[in-house]
């Protein structure tokens, strides 16, 4: 035990540390190896006389840098992925059209906080969707949809008239149902209502057509050249989009989508069916993408990949039947390095959205084929809509109904659908009834599969897989 002068020894030390620890905390860092071998000092004369209590050792001020007097730098952010920048640009679209379209929820900055949630739940409200504040992917796609048709102009065509009648509600209305405009409007009324319809104009300054004066003056001192005749070598190129979008004025100039219980245009039954197939698979990959560590850029090129390794298999379309493109497209994924079944169907799934997203029929193809090839057949129907139309392929609609086929009898037997499966029912029915229109009865592929009968099953297999 210190007597005297002992004890005032080490109140002289403690009052000394403490001197020089409010010291270093107002130089900086430092000094603060030099006062913690002093603490040190003080600690060990505390533990050999009791004479004073423990204290924590100081911690250097987090307010300074490691090097001065200057305050620590933020953590810099980490680099925005490629996949976090699409979902915040499509974050930001999503908030523009919504803004467009009268649901006010402020800056377009990828953010979705309450105001955005507020404008999507009036949106579903006023188009009678249930009201989530969350939208489906097809509820975005119906907004998206028509925020582009109103920004090009596209609608003026599309519904003569819709907007002066009903502004931009109507215009919404029209996308999310697609006999809207041909059913309120059969008589013509929106032109009546304000609108004029003419294309090349706008419903509020229509474009008047030309004078018979005006014409006249054109007319005059023309005359005396010759014309040569127009030649027409075959038919012009159509991209899929290109194709939808005629499908899509097609329905609304016929009042509606095709029926099973009235197939009276086949051909635009199963140009429906597809388009609305591809819509649905763009809005699948999109939730994909979300969920897998490559970035977009990684699996677009690694799809681009995959589409050049299935040229073989494509080759095969419309010439051999569909069990052996199946057997090769089989093959060919098996080189692929997957050992998990559910990531080959996972690439074919990603794939085939990416390409009717990116609008690149080969890609579409190529992860149509994966999928069936992987025992996905019910994408089969892809195939062959792809194989009806010529996309990625060869056009052949004679032995695209074997792949229409294949898929049918692949849900027949309980396999899930590839797409849209709550209106499976309704879907198979118009697919049958379309193919029924087109080819009759039905007769055995020789694969296991069934093709249309023409005029007999011998004659059928010939044009089939051209023998």
């Amino acid at each position: 035990m210190l007597h005297g002068s002992g004890r005032r020894n080490v109140a002289l030390v403690a009052a000394l540390s403490m001197v020089v620890t409010g010291a270093a905390h107002r130089a900086g860092a430092q000094t603060w190896n030099d006062v913690n071998r002093a603490i040190d000092t003080v600690d060990s004369i505390c533990r050999l006389t009791g004479a004073c209590g423990r204290q924590p050792k100081p911690q250097p001020p987090t307010s300074r840098s490691d090097t001065g007097g200057g305050r620590a730098s933020p953590p810099k952010p980490k680099p925005e992925t490629a996949q976090q920048r699409y979902e915040r640009e499509m974050r930001a679209s999503v908030q523009s059209a919504l803004n467009a379209f009268g649901y006010p929820v402020g800056p377009a900055d990828g953010v979705w906080g309450t105001k955005t949630r507020t404008g999507m739940r009036n949106l579903q409200a006023a188009l009678g969707f249930p009201v989530t504040g969350n939208l489906t992917p097809y509820e975005q796609q119906i907004l998206l949809g028509a925020h582009e048709s109103y920004n090009t102009g596209h609608h003026h065509s599309a519904y003569p008239g819709l907007f002066a009648a009903e502004g931009l509600d109507g215009l919404l209305r029209a996308h999310a149902d697609p006999n809207y405009f041909s059913t309120k409007y059969a008589d013509g009324s929106p032109s009546q209502n304000g609108g004029t319809g003419a294309i090349g104009g706008s419903d509020r300054n229509p474009v008047s057509p030309p004078s018979g004066a005006a014409l006249a003056d054109n007319r005059e001192g023309q005359g005396g050249f010759k014309l040569d005749a127009i030649e027409v070598v075959g038919e012009l190129p159509v991209s899929i989009q290109e194709h939808c979008d005629h499908t899509k004025l097609t329905t609304q100039t016929h009042g509606g989508l095709v029926q099973a219980s009235d197939m009276t245009d086949p051909d635009q039954a199963l140009s429906e069916q597809f388009c609305d197939a591809r819509i649905f698979l763009m809005g699948e990959v999109k939730s994909q993408l979300g969920r897998v560590r490559q970035s977009e850029e990684e699996l677009v090129a690694a799809c681009g990949q995959v589409a050049g390794a299935m040229a073989p298999a494509v080759s095969r379309l419309g010439s051999e039947p569909p069990a052996a493109v199946i057997a090769e497209a089989s093959r060919i994924t098996g080189t692929f390095g997957l050992n998990d079944p559910a990531a080959v169907i996972l690439y074919g799934q990603v794939c085939i959205g990416l390409g009717y997203r990116e609008n690149d029929a080969d890609t579409a193809l190529a992860g149509g084929l994966v999928l069936v090839g992987a025992g996905r057949t019910p994408f089969a129907e892809m195939v062959g809509h792809q194989l009806r139309k010529g996309f990625g392929t060869a056009k052949n609609p004679a032995a695209a109904d074997a792949w229409y086929l294949l898929s049918l009898d692949a849900l027949d037997d309980q396999q899930a659908p590839a797409v849209l499966p709550s209106q499976q029912d309704k879907r198979t029915a118009i697919l049958r009834a379309a193919l029924g229109a087109k080819g009759g009865q039905m007769a055995d592929g020789g694969d296991g599969s069934r093709v249309p009968v023409v005029n007999n099953p011998e004659a059928n297999l010939r044009i089939i897989w051209g023998e």
